[in-house]
């Protein structure tokens, strides 16, 4: 978890003037996407700001009177919690975004879903662990994002996701997706406004360095869409007796 001044240093970028300043304000060691809480975002439009924007993206006619809208409004677009890579040419909302409404989200980690089957009573019953992931070595990652400006000038956004790596496809069991992430390489590159479809697919497609990754599984208390755990319980390792053949092939 990192605080504003951090990312402000590490981006090389400044603060919306608007953004509360208090302690705490959008740190948490564990966002539930469900909430649409606000977070922080550099935007492609702004790209020496930092700002704030809602998680769930809407379309730029929307408005976002309070809260509730979100809950609402972003459930016409799926939830908007994420984008497929692959429809961000032709999607009806995506395409608006992909060529001038780009971002960064700066994460300090993420959560990912694992499935193993275990036998119960002589029957097979799938059983979910969250996987953490951080940066062996940074405290932030940079995740690939759209965002859109609604009619009343509120930002929402979502991440961009493509075809899992070995290392994601493995975690993250049939659904063999995971989120881009931009590496030194590609961060500046993917702000640039001179982009064409072409060279927005060559980001898409770079490789980024999984072993740069740390993952390990935590609380299963995380598997529920309206639980939110906000200490460090939520990033703690924990033992699993029964992920230990798993865990023993994931890097191989």
């Amino acid at each position: 978890m990192v605080d504003l001044e951090f990312l402000e240093d590490r981006y090389e970028v400044k603060r919306n003037p608007k953004l509360k300043k208090r302690p705490g304000d959008y740190q948490s060691y564990h966002f539930n996407g469900f909430a649409h809480p606000e977070m922080l975002i550099i935007p492609q439009q702004n790209s020496e700001t930092i700002t704030d924007a809602y998680w769930g993206i809407m379309g730029s006619s929307e408005s976002i009177a309070n809260r509730k809208d979100i809950y609402a409004k972003a459930a016409r677009y799926g939830g908007g919690l994420n984008a497929r890579s692959e429809k961000a040419f032709d999607h009806f909302l995506y395409r608006y975004s992909i060529f001038e409404k780009r971002c960064i989200i700066p994460v300090s980690g993420f959560f990912e879903p694992h499935h193993e089957y275990h036998k119960v009573n002589g029957k097979a019953k799938k059983v979910s662990y969250p996987f953490y992931f951080e940066h062996r070595s940074e405290k932030v990652l940079s995740v690939a994002g759209i965002y859109t400006v609604t009619e009343d000038n509120g930002v929402t956004f979502a991440m961009l996701t493509k075809q899992a790596s070995p290392l994601f496809e493995k975690v993250h069991n049939s659904k063999n997706r995971q989120i881009i992430l931009l590496d030194d390489e590609t961060e500046k590159e993917w702000l640039n406004p001179d982009l064409n479809e072409s060279q927005i697919e060559d980001v898409f497609q770079h490789h980024y360095d999984d072993s740069q990754l740390e993952t390990y599984p935590v609380s299963k208390k995380l598997n529920s869409t309206s639980f939110h755990l906000s200490d460090e319980e939520a990033i703690e390792k924990k033992e699993y007796p029964e992920l230990e053949g798993f865990l023993a092939t994931l890097w191989e």
